[in-house]
């Protein structure tokens, strides 16, 4: 990208003529709303007065870091120069904990619903939701990321299936008084066969006919969720394992990755120093921005989600004949909030999700302040670890050498 001849106050027509002062292709779609991100590192605009139009308002000197992606890259780079053996696996959860943007909180208890709404007494459906809104925000950030750095081809990945595999710990045993001694098993985490993998899908897809679904999305809506995972667990643990789970298996190139992190500590230079005047301290001050720049897009993306709820409801009674019944208990079903409001009222009173107790329901005063509560416990970096039981062991999530 060429801002050469750019100047502060200047006005560009289009978009189109914009592309060929800056020497970039003109896009549509998903493509140019990435491609105007970009230019936001570049350079300030203002769209006020003519939507087509681009008013220059700034030329930054140098790029500047503007999203959590960007700052999650200098990090990864970081972490991942640091390993010695060019392969690292590593579940979703722990690689958001490496990276800052949830504390151990999250990555222990996340889903332990019931017992986090007993030790904070927030509404379960409230817990539930926050907890599965910022586990699929994360997913997509992290998504972004990792295709970022593949397609500069500073790395390779994959999501890899892992089985937590039930070992018997084989010993000599003195028997006393002719009692059985109890058996012993350690957890092995190791990629899951071909075989494991199918047995595993037919295991799932039985339990869900089993509850009289036809998806995992009706399951979980229907609350049937609990029941379901009871009965994995139960029939895994006969095939000898406790769980299945995926992790990223990420392999790359050390000296690439180191040189790509100078080149963007370079790139980013005045930015950082004047930020973090002492270079040590630069990945410390980056993982704490990064937290802090999580909590922000959480909280923006669940103020935005209620506001959309509230949004579905008022409008039912417009699209009601439009779409029937059905649809609107699968789409409002899809947010715990709102889905909570439909069981009460029951099926036959669905049409009065309008009505002003219901609306209430979802704009009910509290609602902010027990999702702020939330992003404390699970977000910010800083928080004590909460005590649930006797699960609270921390879970191997990150396995490198197989």
């Amino acid at each position: 990208m060429n801002t050469s001849k750019l100047k502060k106050g200047m006005t560009v027509k289009n978009y189109k003529t914009m592309c060929e002062l800056l020497g970039e292709k003109v896009k549509s779609g998903k493509g140019k709303l990435t491609q105007l991100s970009e230019w936001a590192r570049y350079f300030k605009w203002d769209k006020e007065k003519d939507k087509k139009a681009f008013t220059i308002q700034e030329i930054f000197e140098e790029p500047r870091l503007i999203s959590l992606t960007d700052y999650l890259e200098i990090i990864l780079l970081h972490m991942l120069s640091t390993r010695n053996n060019q392969r690292i696996r590593l579940s979703k959860n722990i690689l958001y904990n490496e990276l800052n943007m949830v504390n151990k909180n999250f990555v222990q208890h996340r889903v332990k619903y019931r017992k986090i709404h007993e030790k904070t007494n927030i509404p379960i459906h409230i817990v539930k939701e926050f907890l599965t809104s910022i586990d699929n925000m994360f997913e997509r950030e992290l998504g972004t990321l990792l295709s970022r750095l593949e397609s500069k081809k500073l790395i390779l990945y994959e999501l890899r299936w892992m089985v937590a595999e039930k070992r018997e710990i084989e010993k000599d045993v003195v028997v006393v008084n002719e009692k059985k001694p109890k058996k012993k098993y350690i957890k092995v985490h190791r990629p899951a066969t071909t075989d494991e993998k199918k047995m595993y899908l037919n295991l799932q897809q039985t339990i869900i006919a089993e509850l009289g679904h036809t998806s995992m999305q009706t399951v979980i809506s229907s609350g049937d969720g609990k029941e379901y995972y009871k009965i994995l667990s139960k029939r895994l643990e006969k095939q000898g394992f406790y769980y299945f789970y995926k992790v990223y298996d990420i392999v790359f190139n050390t000296d690439p990755v180191k040189n790509a992190k100078s080149t963007l500590i370079k790139k980013y230079k005045t930015t950082l120093i004047k930020k973090y005047k002492i270079p040590s301290q630069r990945v410390k001050g980056l993982k704490k921005d990064i937290n802090t720049m999580s909590q922000d897009v959480v909280s923006d993306k669940i103020q935005n989600r209620l506001d959309s709820s509230v949004d579905k409801i008022q409008n039912l009674p417009q699209q009601w004949s439009e779409q029937g019944e059905d649809y609107w208990i699968v789409q409002l079903g899809l947010n715990a909030t709102v889905y909570d409001i439909i069981a009460e009222l029951g099926e036959e009173n669905m049409k009065k999700l309008v009505s002003k107790s219901a609306v209430n329901r979802v704009q009910e005063p509290k609602y902010m302040e027990y999702f702020a509560q939330l992003i404390r416990i699970f977000i910010k970096s800083n928080s004590h670890f909460i005590q649930l039981g006797e699960d609270d062991k921390e879970e191997e999530g990150v396995e490198e050498d197989f």
